[in-house]
């Protein structure tokens, strides 16, 4: 099924590069490269699918964890869409993290659709702020769900570039969810998301550009169960490469 989801991504990857096509040979435009949201000097497409090594944590009211016998397991995410030379864009993004052992059973899926704009913020410094729709299902151990969860996403990422291929990056971004426990019972969810790392780019000579990142990733899951106070957490490392046209 993961296999199937990233063809068709590609193939509509594909189809989207022909909005826009970057002609970065000459290296002028890797100084304001972003691969979070796309060098938005000459626009283009982009796509970055990442490979996260996350362990989950689990924590109820009383202060008893259930996450000593857990340890990292793989999870995607595919990050794809569109930038204008101005800088405006959209994107949408996809994760997938399933745990299922004797001991564990987690499960996390996400689906964003996000407008971002970058910016130049002095001579090494760019900031890409982005707002959207979230979608999502969770499932944990103890049986909690939160089934079909709608609502808003907002995001904001510095990079700062240490030179033209290289750039230190934080990400930050947080969501509000509504949805059900599966038994009838409303929920609201929040979820933080935090990531810092190092990014590297290459401009192509055929045009295009390559990146690649490897960073370390944060998230906190609050109000999944009818249970105050009980939170639910990954954290691990990702690593990303990703191409713009």
């Amino acid at each position: 099924m993961r296999l199937l989801f990233l063809f068709s991504t590609f193939a509509i990857y594909s189809v989207i590069g022909g909005l826009g096509n970057v002609d970065a040979a000459d290296g002028q435009n890797s100084r304001y490269f972003n691969g979070n949201s796309s060098g938005f000097n000459s626009g283009g497409a982009f796509i970055m699918p990442e490979l996260l090594l996350l362990r989950p944590y689990n924590t109820d009211p009383d202060g008893d964890s259930d996450s000593d016998t857990h340890d990292f397991k793989e999870a995607l995410r595919l990050t794809i869409g569109y930038v204008s030379p101005t800088g405006f864009g959209f994107r949408g993004r996809w994760l997938d993290y399933d745990v299922n052992t004797p001991d564990a059973d987690f499960t996390v899926q996400t689906v964003d659709g996000e407008l971002f704009s970058t910016i130049e913020m002095g001579s090494r410094w760019l900031g890409t702020f982005s707002g959207g729709a979230r979608w999502a299902e969770m499932t944990e151990t103890e049986g909690d769900t939160l089934e079909d969860g709608y609502g808003l996403i907002v995001g904001a990422e510095l990079q700062y570039m240490w030179s033209d291929s290289i750039a230190l990056y934080s990400i930050a971004r947080h969501s509000v969810l509504f949805g059900d426990s599966g038994n009838d019972d409303d929920l609201a969810v929040s979820a933080t998301e935090l990531q810092v790392g190092i990014q590297g780019q290459l401009a192509l000579n055929c045009g295009g550009m390559v990146f690649g990142r490897a960073g370390v990733e944060a998230q906190n899951w609050n109000g999944y169960t009818n249970d105050d106070g009980e939170t639910f957490g990954l954290f691990g490392t990702v690593f990303a490469v990703g191409y713009q046209r």
